[in-house]
């Protein structure tokens, strides 16, 4: 089982970031076995394999929970849980609680203070030949607190090809779903470093 992670791309409105293009190779092995067919699928990771994540000024981030379409609402919890730990992995980032106020942090902390919005924008199959492929994509909008200026867009996208024979139960392609979905969470959370550094600066 392949991931192929897309190239990066992010988008500033109206400040504008560009990382590396190119397909970024895989990194860490995250190796998830499906109890139904004793398969495995690799979560694609920070191409900058061995690599410390990237440090940002000290700012706070409140996140919001990952948007998905009803269909997929069943992914939510463990979409929130990885968009938490990924954003909360970045040097110099602390991430509020959900109880937490962000304009009442902005008013009483020195740090710049952000919101990031996930949303789970795509989550497809399609049939290649005797294999499935899933592709999935997520959107952060980064706002500036306060005022809730929109600061950053940055996408994150994942896909895998899996024989067709071991998705064909339910229990499997929903799991590879989630799987997919995660690592395109992951991949946006680890383009965010760029975008919110350089929000820090303005």
């Amino acid at each position: 089982m392949r991931y192929f992670p897309l190239a990066p791309i992010v988008v500033a409105v109206p400040l504008i970031v560009e990382l590396a293009s190119g397909e970024a190779p895989l990194g860490r092995g995250s190796l998830i076995a499906s109890s139904v067919a004793d398969m495995a699928t690799r979560v694609s990771t920070d191409s900058r394999k061995g690599t410390a994540p990237t440090k940002v000024a000290p700012m706070l981030v409140k996140l919001t929970h990952v948007q998905t379409e009803p269909e997929y609402t069943r992914l939510a919890a463990t979409l929130d849980s990885t968009s938490r730990t990924a954003i909360g992995g970045i040097p110099g980032i602390t991430v509020l609680g959900e109880q937490d106020d962000e304009v009442a942090a902005a008013k009483n902390s020195h740090k710049p203070v952000v919101v990031l919005s996930a949303t789970l924008q795509n989550l497809a199959t399609s049939k290649q030949g005797d294999e499935v492929e899933f592709l999935a994509k997520v959107q952060y909008v980064i706002y500036r607190i306060p005022g809730r200026d929109v600061a950053a867009i940055v996408d994150g996208s994942a896909r895998t090809r899996i024989p067709a024979i071991q998705v064909k139960s339910k229990a499997n392609r929903q799991q590879i779903e989630g799987d997919v979905a995660s690592s395109a969470v992951e991949s946006a959370a680890r383009r965010a470093p760029a975008a919110l550094q350089a929000i820090s600066k303005k």
